[in-house]
This record gives structure tokens, sequence and C-alpha cells, in this order.
């Protein structure tokens, strides 16, 4: 193997481990986005169901 050959080889390296380095933060962010994500959908789950437990006590006491 030459020097360019060399060259090239390491070149081609650097660039597969900035790729590399790329996909790991990009699945990082994606892991942090599906977290935040499902957390919310926690939350609007419970504000639902107090919303639901409120309308409730507010149809019922309506009635008396």
């Amino acid at each position: 193997m030459d020097n360019a050959e060399i060259a090239v080889i390491r070149h081609l390296t650097e660039l597969l481990d900035i790729e590399r380095d790329a996909r790991r933060e990009a699945q990082a962010k994606a892991d942090l986005l599906a977290k935040e994500r499902n957390e919310l959908v926690m939350t609007v789950g419970r504000l639902q169901g107090k919303v639901m437990v409120l309308t409730s006590k507010l149809g019922s006491s309506g009635q008396t």
C-alpha cells in the first residue's frame, strides 16, 4: 500500500467516525424526544381524568 492509499483509508475512517458520532447524537435526541412525548401523553391523560371528575361533580351538583 502506498501513502496515497493509506491517506484515503485514514480519511474514510475519519468520515466513518464522524458519521457514527452524529448517529449516536441523533439517537440520543430521538430517545429524549420520545421520553418527553411519553411524559406529555401521561400528563394529558391525567388532566383528562381530572376534567371528567370535575365535569361529573358539576353535573351532579346542578341536579340537587
